[in-house]
């Protein structure tokens, strides 16, 4: 996969957990674990 594919897919993961109400540190976080969980890592 491309690294703008893999960028913007975190970057939906990081609107994702803002979106729950996840402070900006909690969502990149959430972000980073989504990432890998869905990516198989």
């Amino acid at each position: 996969m491309s690294c703008d594919w893999n960028e913007r897919m975190k970057e939906m993961l990081f609107e994702e957990g803002l979106a729950m109400g996840m402070s900006d540190d909690e969502a990149e976080h959430y972000a980073e674990e989504q990432f890998e969980m869905r990516m198989g890592a």
